[in-house]
């Protein structure tokens, strides 16, 4: 059977071992748990294999992060179980739920932080890096640039790019403003003539499920575990039936 989890997949074989183990020769029976290990975590190194494979032709681009966001824990003797799975502890699992299970997804940290909303969008002619995101450095310019033309302004909206600052004038790049359909925006003067949406307030995206990752464990698990399991019985009962070297 295979155990389901919050941010993986346990491959947890199990069939009948009595049935099975009936037409089991002494020395089959002796191999059965360190192949039965052996099989259940090779297996998981096939899944992974074929969950890394999946992500460049399902996210456009995406972060070395995310390329190498799929991790695999061996099975043991003692503990029959190899798992599939990204760590939550890194957030590898929460930047993807969205993607695996559907849905409505996490805020982002930009999200957080904008005070323009708690859903944004960015703008589609806004500067990206090569990955199609705002830089880190460049969501810092922007959210204090739009913090001091507020400020500065007494309102969310702001027409000046300058603003006295210590020791000379600041240039304010960024500001908060208005649509005409009343969503908040944060505009970016990026010169003396053009001016354009960097963030825009939206609704609450929801996802379709775009990266099946339990079913494609599932399909690798039921597709190569007999195999690698009938292999890696015959290599187990190899090594024992060889003579030891005194």
């Amino acid at each position: 059977m295979a155990k389901l989890s919050t941010a993986g997949l346990s491959i947890d074989v199990r069939t009948n071992i009595k049935g099975v183990q009936k037409n089991f020769t002494r020395i089959q029976k002796q191999a059965l748990p360190l192949a039965t290990a052996k099989a259940l975590t090779f297996t998981a190194e096939k899944a992974q294999k074929a969950l890394l494979a999946q992500i460049p032709q399902k996210f456009k681009n995406p972060i070395p992060a995310t390329r190498k966001s799929v991790f695999k824990s061996s099975a043991t003797v003692r503990n029959p179980t190899a798992k599939v799975f990204m760590k939550d502890v890194r957030g590898e699992y929460r930047w993807m739920e969205h993607h695996i299970d559907g849905g409505a997804r996490l805020q982002k940290g930009s999200e957080r932080r904008n005070r323009i909303g708690p859903w944004t969008a960015m703008g589609k002619d806004m500067v990206k890096n090569q990955y199609g995101n705002i830089t880190k450095g460049r969501y810092t310019k922007m959210f204090a640039d739009a913090q001091t033309a507020s400020g500065a302004s007494g309102s969310g909206d702001y027409a000046s790019t300058k603003t006295k600052a210590k020791g000379g004038t600041k240039t304010i790049k960024y500001f908060k403003m208005r649509s005409k359909s009343g969503k908040q925006m944060i505009m970016w003067r990026k010169n003396k003539k053009t001016i354009i949406p960097a963030l825009v307030e939206t609704v609450k995206p929801r996802y379709r499920v775009r990266w099946p990752f339990y079913r494609i464990v599932a399909a690798v698990t039921q597709a190569r575990y007999p195999e690698l399991f009938r292999k890696s019985l015959a290599r187990e009962v190899k090594k024992l039936q060889q003579p030891r070297v005194k």
